[in-house]
C-alpha cells in the first residue's frame, strides 16, 4: 500500500434507488411496497407478495406458489442511497475516487 492509498474490501455491493420520474407519477405509479434505510451497511425491504396480489386483485388461484411463507424481504447492503442521495452522495461513500 503506497502512502495515500486507501484500501478497499475486493468487493463491495452499493444500490441506489432512483426516484420516479415525471412520467411514472403523471401514471399514478407510486412506490410503497419499498423501504429504503440507507447509509453504510443500510437495507432495502421489499413488501410480501401476498399483500402486492391483493394490491394487484389477484385472489389465490391467480397467485404465486404459496408453499412458502409469504413475508417481508430484507436485503442489506455495504451502502444504500435513497432517492434523495446525490451523485455527490454516492461517488462520497462509495469511495469511487479510491477506484479511479
Amino acid at each position: 500500500e503506497a502512502d495515500g492509498e486507501v484500501q478497499l474490501p475486493a468487493v463491495r455491493v452499493c444500490v441506489r434507488v432512483r426516484p420516479l420520474l415525471g412520467w411514472e407519477t403523471a401514471e399514478g405509479h407510486s412506490c410503497t411496497r419499498l423501504q429504503v434505510a440507507p447509509g453504510r451497511r443500510g437495507s432495502v425491504t421489499i413488501e410480501a407478495p401476498e399483500e402486492a396480489d391483493k394490491e394487484l386483485g389477484l385472489d389465490n388461484a391467480q397467485a404465486r406458489d404459496r408453499s412458502k411463507p409469504p413475508g417481508p424481504k430484507t436485503f442489506t447492503f455495504d451502502s444504500v442511497f435513497g432517492h434523495d442521495s446525490s451523485q455527490r452522495d454516492v461517488w462520497r461513500q462509495a469511495e469511487m475516487g479510491a477506484l479511479v
